[in-house]
């Protein structure tokens, strides 16, 4: 995906590089990582490395506190996210890649910035000022491997899939609180988990 003038932004920016390679590993930053039900690696499809991360249920991912300078980003800060994915099944409901949320872990409300795959297999993104998903209206597929990239700021919502632009939605909203709490593959209240596989996600400030 092209970033324009902002790609020089991308290195000096990095939050953090998650591996899946027989364990989560975090590459930068700090966080405590804790999974939530059963997530497995899995050598059947893999990416990068040896190793995927493997999700089958609503209850299985990770939940992790960011502060500054890790993960936590503040009101009305730039975001974005990219990873792997190989879905192996339709659902036929939400597939959670990110929540990020402003409460304690066990909050059911409240959050920020949410990026996933809905119902009929399209990506989105909602964020807290507009309580509203702007979805692609691309879908992605099953069983293949597809690189997603999703990118939110308070003007514009961004999403690529495997490297073409399917979302360019100009916004007139904010992230809401400072973003502290998170969880990957699911939303906070163990709903809507990914379903499938996934590899090396990376987050950093701006787009």
């Amino acid at each position: 995906a092209s970033f324009a003038s902002d790609s020089a932004n991308l290195t000096t920016n990095l939050q953090n590089v998650f591996n899946f390679d027989n364990s989560l590993t975090a590459d930068l930053g700090s966080q405590n990582l804790v999974a939530q039900g059963t997530p497995t690696f899995e050598t059947s499809q893999k990416k990068l490395g040896t190793h995927s991360t493997y999700q089958n249920s609503n209850s299985d991912g990770y939940s992790f506190t960011g502060g500054s300078g890790h993960l936590g980003f503040s009101a009305n800060e730039s975001v974005s996210m990219s990873c792997w994915v190989y879905r192996n099944t339709d659902s036929g409901d939400w597939n959670m890649l990110y929540d990020g949320y402003r409460d304690g872990q066990g909050n059911t409300s409240h959050s920020n910035l949410i990026m996933g795959i809905d119902a009929n297999n399209k990506p989105g993104i909602m964020d807290f000022s507009s309580s509203n998903w702007h979805m692609s209206t691309t879908s992605t597929p099953l069983n293949q491997w597809v690189h997603l990239v999703f990118s939110y700021s308070t003007s514009k919502k961004l999403i690529f899939q495997n490297g073409t632009n399917i979302l360019d939605q100009s916004i007139t909203g904010a992230s809401g609180a400072s973003t502290s709490y998170h969880r990957l593959f699911q939303r906070h209240n163990n709903a809507y988990g990914f379903r499938g596989y996934v590899d090396q996600m990376c987050f950093w400030k701006g787009r």
